[in-house]
């Protein structure tokens, strides 16, 4: 006869298998517990600079840690949006962890200009792979988020009623996710100062409008080391005369460092910036416009109009593109020479012929004796 399935034995079978389950089931939720606790989750941007002195090409955001074991920066990234909400930018999908994971720690990300407005000279611990763009600058919004893009954990709006976008994120860090209203002003661009959250590390946010003010004088950026720098006027301290043409590049690796150029435009990659190179299109001479090579010949015999000192002779044939003036044409014409010298003797200029056949059409023709 079969034992019960019902009887004692197999209430005990039951039990312990019921209890296997719930242990299983806590050992798992632990899991995932020891995954986000020990992630990037709990996390605030703490603070944000989109330019120093009206440069905003010096930007940095500080993020801060909410509690311990947030060092898992590889798994995250930091997202512009514009006034919309909409056309994502990345400025930086971080590469690795960090080294300290204590709450109330930093982490810092910043454009490889910002160190030239710190003192001392920052050391960021990511760089930016792309700036948040000018035309965000005004209203737009930064997202914490995970690689996958499924996941925001923190997002700070500014611009006011001018930002459309949403201003959700995670119930991690909020506890309505609803993190608006943005901040009512545009991103700080044009002092030393930089937009700062208000609350304790372990704050959770509460709206952007409320949690966020501009620092009170130069903000102070730390990375996860521990090392702290003050925003500036432009440091250069390899340069002696500090920027001596105010354009905000050091001397020491500005391509034309007694005329301000601020865009550092070299068309032909000499290193002399356009605005102090004599020949800003001849990569081999940057300070005698004399011997600019030059930027186009002529045509079916029509003088060559390139380069700054043309040869003497108009070409014969077509494109003058003859070097150094050797078949007439300019000396610096397309395709030609570098300096203009003498035609050769047997390079005949086009209005010299016209003027041979002249001669010629009027001379009288010798007919030779008819022999019968």
């Amino acid at each position: 006869m079969l034992p019960s399935l019902h009887g004692p034995r197999s209430n005990k079978l039951n039990a312990d298998r019921n209890w296997s389950c719930i242990g299983l089931v806590i050992l798992m939720s632990a899991a995932l517990c020891a995954e986000a606790s020990a992630s990037y989750h709990f996390t605030q941007i703490e603070q944000v600079i989109a330019g120093v002195e009206g440069d905003t090409t010096a930007q940095a955001i500080q993020i801060r840690m909410r509690s311990n074991g947030q060092d898992q920066m590889q798994l995250a990234k930091l997202v512009a949006w514009d006034a919309n909400g909409e056309n994502p930018v990345v400025l930086i999908d971080f590469a690795s962890a960090v080294a300290v994971a204590v709450a109330g720690e930093h982490v810092l990300a910043a454009s490889s200009r910002f160190a030239s407005y710190t003192q001392p000279s920052a050391v960021p611990d990511f760089i930016f792979e792309n700036l948040i763009p000018q035309s965000y600058l005004g209203a737009g919004s930064i997202t914490m988020e995970n690689d996958e893009e499924t996941l925001l954990v923190w997002r700070l709006s500014w611009g006011g009623a001018n930002y459309l976008g949403s201003t959700q994120a995670a119930l991690t860090n909020d506890d309505d996710r609803d993190f608006g209203p943005p901040v009512p002003d545009a991103l700080p661009i044009d002092g030393l100062e930089a937009l700062q959250f208000q609350g304790a590390f372990d704050a959770k946010s509460t709206t952007n409008a409320s949690d966020y003010a501009l620092t009170d004088g130069a903000a102070v950026f730390t990375n996860n080391g521990g090392a702290s720098f003050t925003v500036t006027p432009l440091q250069c301290p390899n340069d002696p005369g500090n920027d001596e043409d105010g354009d905000r590049v050091c001397g020491e690796v500005d391509n034309c460092p007694l005329v301000a150029n601020f865009d550092q435009t070299d068309s032909d990659g000499d290193g002399f910036g356009d605005v102090c190179d004599a020949c800003p299109l001849d990569p081999q001479t940057a300070t005698d416009a004399a011997l600019c090579a030059g930027s186009g010949g002529g045509t079916d015999g029509t003088p060559g109009t390139g380069g700054s000192d043309p040869g003497s002779g108009d070409g014969t044939g077509s494109d003058n593109t003859g070097s150094d003036g050797t078949t007439g044409g300019d000396a610096t014409g397309a395709d030609g020479g570098t300096a203009p010298t003498t035609p050769r003797a047997c390079g005949f200029s086009f209005p010299a012929l016209i003027a041979m056949v002249a001669v010629l059409s009027v001379l009288p023709i010798r007919r030779g004796r008819s022999h019968g």
